[in-house]
């Protein structure tokens, strides 16, 4: 636990120079979103390896690579960074696809969740010749929250009916995702126009940061109870 404090009291010596530099709380709040992103990874140090950790260790990874450096590398090199944006929705659609498809018992949750990546890759193909490549993927994010959202809650209700509901992670997983999306649903679908207006553009960026961090913070909750589960698991059996 101390190298894990360490790393990241590192990781929040840099976030405080950033923010010392502007001077603002949006700028703070933006930074601690990125960083945090690597917290689960942090906390996942030591922990029995399975594939729900792996697959949300890969997420915090791909979260943190896109957002400090595709987003530059496609600003300078394409002039926008909404590619990075597009490029980070199919990721994040398959990887939390696929933990719904895993921790699922239910083969017609199974089967409507491979049906679901038909519909999300044909929502980017109708994306891509209806509306700017510059302009935010409103309808394929939409989509994909509708997607996460709904099987989620199905795979919640499923997980409800088992024992020792609180020691799985990819309850803890499901219920922050179900936050996530639910929380910038709205956001998704009226950035396709409005992305590159300054204001709503700020509200955007405070939006998923703020949202992010809720996720990361319970992705942590719940990497940590999966990694003590044993010595833990009676505290956490009397919140059930």
């Amino acid at each position: 636990m101390f190298k894990v404090g360490l790393k990241f009291s590192f990781y929040w010596v840099l976030v405080s120079i950033f923010v010392l530099k502007h001077n603002k709380i949006d700028n703070l709040i933006i930074y601690l979103s990125i960083f945090l992103s690597l917290l689960p990874i942090c906390i996942s140090i030591g922990s029995k390896p399975n594939t729900n950790l792996l697959l949300i260790c890969s997420y915090s990874i791909y979260s943190f690579f896109s957002d400090i450096f595709l987003s530059r590398f496609f600003q300078l090199h394409f002039g926008s960074e909404i590619f990075s944006y597009r490029l980070f929705t199919i990721i994040e659609f398959l990887i939390f696809i696929s933990l719904i498809y895993i921790n699922s018992t239910s083969r017609k949750i199974k089967k409507i969740a491979l049906l679901s990546i038909l519909i999300f890759f044909l929502s980017l193909i109708i994306d891509l010749g209806s509306f700017n490549i510059y302009d935010f993927d409103s309808l394929p994010s939409g989509v994909e929250s509708i997607i996460i959202i709904t099987l989620t809650l199905f795979c919640i209700k499923e997980k409800l009916l088992s024992e020792k509901i609180l020691n799985q992670l990819d309850i803890w997983i499901h219920f922050s995702n179900l936050i996530y999306f639910s929380g910038l649903f709205f956001l998704f679908i009226l950035s396709q126009k409005n992305i590159h207006n300054p204001e709503f553009a700020n509200i955007f960026a405070m939006g998923t940061a703020i949202f992010n961090i809720i996720k990361n913070l319970i992705y942590t909750v719940g990497i940590f109870i999966h990694k003590y589960s044993t010595k833990y698991s009676q505290f956490v059996n009397n919140l059930i």
